[in-house]
């Protein structure tokens, strides 16, 4: 009794923390909130708000995430394979009645997937998209974000972006 084997789960889990797999992120942290964007319009701006990073794995270590805050707010992808990206926000909007669409690019291009939220004008919104995707080496990824029409400034409460490698 109290000895594990080493076929336990946990055991095996420990034993391979080496082996994870690369990963990168960055968060608007509390101290930084609320974090505005000023004239968001029809077509997509780059997310801006980012101030820390929040994981990342070395450069020099195959398959690592390189993270980048200002001036380009982006995630690089060190080694090909198959990722996992998740994009969260809490955000108000001055304009009432604004659709708030975000998206993720890849090297500069709207990805596949994207995440919409009406919020009324002061009210808080959220909105969070997630999906694996294929990237080759070298690949950036950043989310922006616009309004369906006028402009708007909005002001995040909070924010996070981050990549997992999963393949």
């Amino acid at each position: 009794m109290g000895h594990f084997s080493e076929s336990w789960p946990f055991w095996r889990l420990v034993r391979n923390l080496n082996a994870m797999h690369a990963y990168g992120g960055m968060v608007l942290s509390i101290s930084g909130a609320p974090a505005t964007m000023n004239g968001v319009d029809t077509t997509y701006d780059l997310i801006n708000v980012f101030d820390t990073i929040s994981a990342s794995t070395s450069d020099d270590i195959a398959g690592g995430i390189g993270v980048e805050l200002s001036p380009n707010y982006r995630l690089t992808v060190n080694e090909a394979g198959d990722y996992r990206i998740e994009f969260w926000a809490s955000f108000s909007s001055s304009a009432g009645g604004a659709l708030v669409t975000f998206a993720p690019h890849i090297g500069g291009t709207i990805g596949t997937i994207e995440a919409d939220r009406d919020v009324a004008a002061l009210d808080t919104g959220s909105a969070s998209l997630s999906g694996i995707f294929t990237y080759a080496k070298g690949d950036t990824i950043d989310v922006r974000v616009k309004v369906d029409t006028g402009t708007s400034n909005l002001s995040f409460l909070g924010a996070g972006l981050s990549i997992h490698r999963v393949g």
